[in-house]
């Protein structure tokens, strides 16, 4: 890779994660190097996933792409029971968001609605604080993993659409069954 390469900004931020539209920059140079860019990852066994409706794009293994639990190079961990039923609750509310065609831009829900959304999951609490301090360490380590967005300055968080690569619309009721046997 020479010295002279334009690009070379997108490249070490996608091997960092997604880069999203948001970030018009490096999603302009997404889209314009697509190419380039494509091959240069090649070269390291590696895909890029571009998802131009949706506005992200990631990198993922060539050799892990009939491994669907290992899609893309984010953080792999294991998910806590808590974590998994937030991302398929809220691939379930995207899938909700756009089947409803709704003049909102983007996908947001409140800290309360998410706490809702988690609340017929869990056994009920005698103690209402403890439960909605563990909707929130949740909700925060979402977050971390890039499924969640905080709005600035708010209590409203946008549901980022590459749950969409994590979680598809088609195992959203099978993996809430088998999350709630987990729990029972």
């Amino acid at each position: 890779m020479g010295k002279d390469i334009q690009y070379k900004k997108v490249l070490a931020a996608l091997l960092k994660g997604p880069v999203y539209h948001e970030n018009n920059k490096l999603w302009n140079m997404v889209l314009t190097y697509e190419s380039p860019i494509r091959e240069y990852f090649s070269t390291l066994d590696l895909d890029l996933h571009l998802d131009e409706p949706d506005g992200f794009a990631f990198l993922k293994s060539k050799s892990s792409e009939k491994d669907e639990d290992s899609v893309s190079l984010m953080r792999k961990q294991q998910l806590r029971y808590d974590d998994s039923l937030l991302c398929v609750l809220l691939r379930e509310a995207l899938l909700e968001f756009d089947r409803s065609q709704s003049h909102d831009q983007r996908p947001i829900k409140k800290k309360e609605e998410l706490h809702e959304l988690m609340r017929p999951f869990y056994k009920i609490q005698t103690n209402e604080v403890k439960q909605i301090d563990k909707f929130d360490t949740t909700i925060k380590r979402v977050e971390q993993f890039g499924f969640l967005s905080r709005i600035k300055d708010s209590d409203e968080y946008e549901i980022k659409r590459i749950i969409k690569a994590k979680v598809s619309a088609d195992k959203i009721e099978q993996m809430k069954e088998m999350l709630k046997n987990h729990a029972r």
